[in-house]
């Protein structure tokens, strides 16, 4: 499995948390499809 295969949702409550993990996640070239606020 490559970083292509792999796509997330990032649930969390704290906002800047999404954020950077978002940043990290893209920067690895990790499909990031979408954000929630709580789950």
């Amino acid at each position: 499995m490559t970083a292509d295969d792999v796509r997330v949702l990032i649930t969390d409550d704290h906002p800047m948390f999404r954020q950077g993990l978002h940043g990290l996640l893209e920067a690895l070239g990790i499909d990031v499809v979408g954000q929630a606020e709580s789950g």
